[in-house]
């Protein structure tokens, strides 16, 4: 190739490099899709993981202890956090 078409050729591969780098960036967040897949990822992925989560909105927000729920399973704090 020339000099010439080979300038040619950058400048499309940087005008397409450009178009594609501002269209990742328009992003619908209210788009059902796209809050359906962070709240997926949001979601603990273990029992273990959602019992302390329990716990700590049950600390914050119910004025429960930690010392509270020492030896408590999940299913035993299920419904003190569905009372909440």
């Amino acid at each position: 190739m020339n000099k010439e078409a080979e300038e040619r050729w950058d400048e499309e591969e940087r005008q397409r490099a450009m178009s594609e780098a501002k269209s990742t960036k328009k992003i619908d967040w209210n788009d059902p899709s796209v809050i359906r897949y962070h709240a997926l990822k949001m979601k603990p992925k273990t029992i273990a993981q959602a019992r302390r989560n329990m716990i700590k909105y049950l600390k914050n927000k119910g004025n429960y202890k930690i010392s509270d729920f020492k030896g408590m399973s999940y299913n035993e704090i299920r419904p003190i956090f569905k009372k909440v």
